[in-house]
């Protein structure tokens, strides 16, 4: 939270998504019209992530990889085994 109010305090413009729906979350990014550049800041799930990435995660992790934006993950990108290096599934 503490990252976030220096953000809104520089005039970063901020759009936080709940995770529920991957439409629904694609549906809400796309109406919140943010400004170019965008940076994805990825914090889906982090270094405990033991399995593949599933359903509705899975789905918006697909459609955020095939932005042309940067994306920067919190801990480590969705998806990646954290000993390996590897995309896991």
């Amino acid at each position: 939270r503490v990252q976030l109010d220096i953000a809104a305090r520089m005039g970063i413009p901020v759009v936080h998504l709940p995770p529920s729906d991957a439409a629904m979350v694609v549906e809400m990014f796309v109406a919140a019209n943010p400004p170019d550049p965008v940076v994805v800041v990825d914090g889906l799930l982090g270094t405990g992530a033991a399995a593949p990435v599933r359903e509705p995660i899975a789905g918006l992790v697909r459609w955020i990889n095939g932005q042309r934006w940067p994306v920067v993950a919190i801990e480590v990108p969705t998806g990646l085994d954290a000993d390996a290096g590897a995309p896991m599934g």
